[in-house]
């Protein structure tokens, strides 16, 4: 066999080795993205999901804390916790018969159900609310940002709301502690107080709207 034979077929064979290991390289970074997104996507989805409960539940809290626990808020927080499946399922359902019940009495009678627990409740109180985590979503933001644009930017959305949920309980913190100041006026405690309570009435609204944004996030 001669020498000008050899030279081409072994070009050829270099060639072909360097193909496919380049190749197989593409293809394994290819499975090991689809497998850490295959991973990590159903436990992200879980976290925001167990995020969203926790948020009907404050919302209901703050909401009967000041009577505003009316049928359209009865009939909202019914229909977020139906789509639940998480952990809690127990509890949850049975929250849902009792929501189920009180959607069966009139509005007006639900209405003024909502009074009457106002003023069996301190609105002076604090909420005893606690901050949020999404520890799933923070250590895997590398993997989040491989997802579809349209998950994506849901659960960025949904991370950056959550901040600002957490600093709304900071300046309820803020105002509650600021009412039992010593020395505090009359005044400057009614001030304090008021604030307390649009602040929390401002964070139940923006957690309603976290709790219908994760209703949204699309699950395949």
């Amino acid at each position: 066999m001669s020498y000008s034979t050899i030279m081409p077929t072994e070009i050829t064979l270099l060639i072909l080795g360097w193909a496919l290991g380049l190749l197989s390289t593409i293809i394994l970074d290819w499975y090991r993205d689809w497998s850490e997104r295959e991973i990590v996507k159903p436990a992200l989805l879980e976290e925001l999901h167990e995020l969203r409960q926790r948020l009907v539940h404050h919302a209901f809290l703050i909401e009967r804390k000041h009577g505003s626990v009316n049928y359209d808020f009865i009939k909202w927080a019914q229909s977020a916790l139906k789509q639940y499946k998480g952990t809690n399922i127990d509890s949850t359902e049975s929250l849902i018969q009792s929501l189920s019940t009180l959607l069966n009495l009139r509005k007006e009678e639900v209405d003024a159900m909502a009074l009457v627990m106002k003023e069996r409740i301190a609105t002076h109180r604090g909420t005893g609310l606690r901050k949020h985590s999404l520890p799933m979503l923070e250590t895997n933001m590398g993997i989040v940002r491989r997802f579809d644009p349209i998950l994506r930017g849901k659960i960025l959305e949904v991370k950056t709301r959550v901040g600002f949920l957490n600093e709304l309980i900071d300046e309820s913190r803020y105002y509650f502690q600021l009412s039992f100041e010593t020395g505090i006026t009359p005044e400057n405690y009614q001030i304090a107080s008021q604030n307390m309570i649009e602040t929390n009435m401002f964070y139940a609204a923006r957690a309603r709207d976290i709790v219908d944004l994760i209703g949204g996030v699309p699950e395949k």
